[in-house]
C-alpha cells in the first residue's frame, strides 16, 4: 500500500468535530483530529488535511523545533490557544491565572533551554537530567514538568512525534517545608492588649485584627479574604466559615468543600470591633472584612505574606521560618490541649471529618450549640 495524501473525512461517536484519516509512507492509516465543525468547515477542513498530509509525507512535521510548535500552537496563550479551548469543552477546569503560570514555565525556563531542539530529538533523559539540575523548589520543577508533558502530549496527538519523551520522566519527591507554629506566649507578643504597642507591630487594625484571626480559628488566608462582616455573630460571638478566595481569584467553597464554625476569643472580637469602627465605607453586613485597596475589590495575598513578614520583623518574635500559614498551625498546635480531635478537626475544616459531615446534615447553629460547653476553654485559654 502506498502513502495517500487525500484525506477521508469523518466524525466519530455523534461528535460534531471532524477527523480525518490517511495512509503514511509505511502504509500504516492515520487519523487525526481537527478543531473544525461538521456544519459550515469541511471545505476549510480538507484544505487544512491536504496541508497537513503534505508537510507529514514530506517529513517537514518532525523537523519542527519545540519554540516553533509552541508558537504555531499558541500554547497557553489565553484566548488563543486551542489546547485550552479542548480542555473547556471536555468539561476540565483550566484557569487564567494557570494559563499565565504554564507560559511563564515555557518563557522563563524551557524554552531559553529547549527552544532550538527539534521535537523528534528529545530524549527522556536529557529531559530528566535538565529537572533535576534546576535550582529550584521540587514542587516548581513538577509543575514545569506538567507542562512538558502537555506540550508534548499534544504533539504526539499531531503526529510530529511518535513517542512522547514525557512518559519516562518521574516527579520530583515532595519537599515539604517545615511550618514552625508560634508558641502562645509568642502569639501574646504579637497580639498585645496595649493598642499602641498592637499598632506598633500591625500599624492598623486592619492586620492586627486580620492575623490574630487566623491565629485564633485557624482560618486559611483564602478563607479570611473571602471574609464578610455578615459573617460574624457578634452576639454569640462566632464566625462562619462559608466562602473562600480560589486560585483564580473568585469566591467559592472553602476548601474540600465544607463550610464551618469557629468561635471568637475575646481578643479576636475586640480587634475586630475596632477594625469595623473604623472600615467606612466598607462596615455594612455585605461588604468583604478585609478588602482590597482599590474599591471593594478582594485584597491580594502577595500582600498578606507582605505585611506578615513586616510585622513579624517589628516584633520580638523569631521571624525565621515563619509564614502567615504558620498562624493555622498554631491553631491546631495551642487548641489540642482543650478540644477533642475530632471537634478540632470539625473546626479546623480538616479533610478526615468531610466523611462525617455527608452522612450527617446539621446547621451551622447546630454545630455551634455542640460546641459551647466548651466555649468557656477558648476564653480562658486566651486570658491565661
Amino acid at each position: 500500500m502506498v502513502a495517500d495524501g487525500n484525506p477521508r473525512l469523518f466524525t466519530r461517536n455523534g461528535d460534531t468535530t471532524l477527523r480525518f484519516e490517511f495512509t503514511d509512507n509505511n502504509g500504516i492509516r492515520k487519523q487525526r483530529k481537527t478543531n473544525f465543525k461538521i456544519n459550515g468547515e469541511k471545505r476549510k477542513c480538507m484544505r487544512y488535511a491536504k496541508d497537513y498530509i503534505r508537510k507529514y509525507l514530506e517529513g517537514e512535521l518532525s523537523k519542527s523545533t519545540l519554540e516553533q510548535y509552541v508558537e504555531e500552537r499558541k500554547f497557553f496563550v489565553w484566548g488563543k490557544c486551542k489546547w485550552i479551548e479542548s480542555q473547556a469543552r471536555h468539561g476540565k477546569r483550566f484557569s487564567k491565572i494557570m494559563a499565565k503560570s504554564r507560559l511563564g514555565h515555557l518563557n522563563n525556563y524551557i524554552l531559553p533551554k529547549f527552544g532550538n531542539v527539534r521535537l523528534d530529538k528529545f530524549t527522556s533523559g536529557k529531559i530528566d537530567d535538565w529537572l533535576v539540575s534546576l535550582p529550584l523548589a521540587n514542587q516548581t520543577v513538577n509543575h514545569i514538568r506538567i507542562t512538558l508533558r502537555i506540550v508534548f502530549k499534544q504533539a504526539k496527538k499531531d503526529g510530529l512525534i511518535s513517542y512522547n519523551p514525557m512518559l519516562e520522566v518521574d516527579r520530583l519527591a515532595d519537599d515539604f517545608k517545615e511550618r514552625l507554629p508560634f508558641t502562645l506566649e509568642e502569639t501574646k507578643i504579637l497580639f498585645p492588649r496595649d493598642d499602641d504597642e498592637l499598632l506598633r507591630i500591625w500599624k492598623d487594625f486592619y492586620w492586627g485584627s486580620m492575623f490574630c484571626l487566623m491565629t485564633s480559628t485557624g482560618m486559611r488566608s483564602g478563607e479570611v479574604r473571602a471574609l464578610r462582616w455578615k459573617h460574624i455573630l457578634w452576639n454569640i460571638k462566632w464566625v462562619l466559615i462559608q466562602r473562600a478566595v480560589k486560585k483564580e481569584g473568585v469566591i467559592g467553597m472553602p476548601k474540600n468543600g465544607t463550610d464551618r464554625e469557629a468561635p471568637l476569643p475575646p481578643i479576636a472580637l475586640d480587634l475586630l470591633q475596632k477594625w469595623h469602627e473604623r472600615s467606612q465605607p466598607y462596615d455594612d453586613p455585605d461588604s468583604l472584612i478585609y478588602h482590597g485597596f482599590l474599591d471593594n475589590e478582594i485584597v491580594n495575598p502577595g500582600t498578606i505574606c507582605k505585611k506578615f513578614s513586616d510585622g513579624l520583623e517589628r516584633s520580638t518574635v523569631e521571624p525565621k521560618g515563619r509564614t502567615a500559614h504558620c498562624l493555622r498551625h498554631t491553631y491546631n498546635t495551642i487548641y489540642k490541649p482543650i478540644l477533642s480531635q475530632l471537634m478540632l478537626q470539625s473546626v479546623m475544616g480538616h479533610k478526615d471529618i468531610r466523611m462525617t459531615e455527608r452522612y450527617t446534615h446539621v446547621s451551622p447553629m447546630d454545630r455551634i450549640e455542640q460546641f459551647q460547653p466548651m466555649r468557656h476553654l477558648v476564653d480562658e485559654l486566651w486570658e491565661k
